[in-house]
């Protein structure tokens, strides 16, 4: 392979670095490799399970947890006067960053061991502000036990520390082999990427947000669908993001209909208004197949 290699390079006038090129046996000694912080190699399946033979995992490297527990404790070491919610702010950053960037791989037990020794050195340094208190007044000044909250690291005014094993592990997907930026599929690369140049910023996050698919029907959007934002709260003046969700137009109906009673036939509550935050793709129109129908007034819709 390392000659195939070579000799495929010299065509694009590159060749392989001696120093970092390594043969290795992917079970055995020491095994596999280190790149970009990752380390990539075989293990054996057990005998109980349905595979048999060898396993592929990639986890963190030791070398880049070493280098993330130095890290906090410098940080830790360098704030020692500093307040708890000073010590928070600095160390919350470096541990979210350094999760996200291996929370696609096999990173639970690497979580759990940095949380762990995390610990030790928070504990090193409550003791250190409090010489004369033992160690359950300082645990209860820091930990949040006595109040119910388990062994977290927080302020008075809810300010936490966040911890390495609260990151979910999620796989990454690979991308469709027929798929492209190029090939108009909004639906698609706005659910994958965090951003994509034609959709706005906002349809974009709540794409992905959402897993691409609508918040009423649960169903993946299509290219083709009509999409309309819609506010949970029924109040159009608030833009937050978090009360914001896309839904079909269709759905988006179908949420906003006036229900009416069954004996009488007189709505239970006044129409529902729909602001100008609800803006469509596509073309506009009225719905068939029995959808209710609505009318464009101005900068608002009423249902009918």
């Amino acid at each position: 392979m390392k000659t195939a290699v070579a000799h495929w390079l010299e065509g694009i006038g590159l060749q392989l670095h001696p120093e970092k090129t390594k043969n290795s046996h992917t079970l055995n000694g020491e095994a596999g490799f280190d790149f970009l912080g990752f380390s990539v190699r075989q293990y054996p399946a057990g005998k109980y399970t349905a595979k048999h033979g060898f396993k592929t995992l990639i986890k963190p490297s030791q070398q880049s947890q070493r280098r993330h527990l130095a890290q906090l404790k410098k940080i830790v070491s360098t704030h020692r006067s500093a307040t708890q919610a000073g010590l928070i702010v600095h160390l919350n950053p470096v541990i979210t960053g350094w999760c996200q960037y291996f929370a696609t791989v096999v990173s639970k037990e690497a979580f759990a061991s940095m949380s762990h020794h995390l610990f030790g050195q928070l504990l090193r340094w409550a003791k250190h502000r409090h010489p004369k208190l033992n160690t359950h007044q300082i645990v209860s000044r820091y930990w949040w036990i006595n109040q119910g909250d388990g062994w977290i690291f927080q302020t008075n005014d809810g300010l936490k520390l966040r911890c390495h094993h609260e990151t979910p592990i999620r796989r990454h997907i690979k991308v469709q082999a027929n798929r492209s930026p190029y090939d108009g599929d909004w639906a698609y690369w706005g659910t994958r990427l965090r951003s994509y140049p034609e959709l706005p910023p906002l349809r974009a996050f709540l794409l992905k947000q959402q897993g691409g698919k609508c918040a009423h029907c649960g169903l993946n959007f299509c290219p083709d669908d009509l999409i309309e934002v819609h506010h949970q709260d029924g109040n159009h003046g608030n833009q937050s993001r978090h009360n914001l969700t896309l839904l079909h137009r269709h759905c988006h109906d179908q949420v906003h209909t006036v229900a009416t009673s069954p004996t009488t036939g007189i709505p239970d509550h006044e129409p529902s208004w729909r602001g100008a935050g609800c803006t469509e793709t596509g073309t506009s129109g009225f719905e068939a197949g029995g959808m209710p129908k609505y009318v464009v007034n101005g900068t608002r819709c009423k249902v009918l």
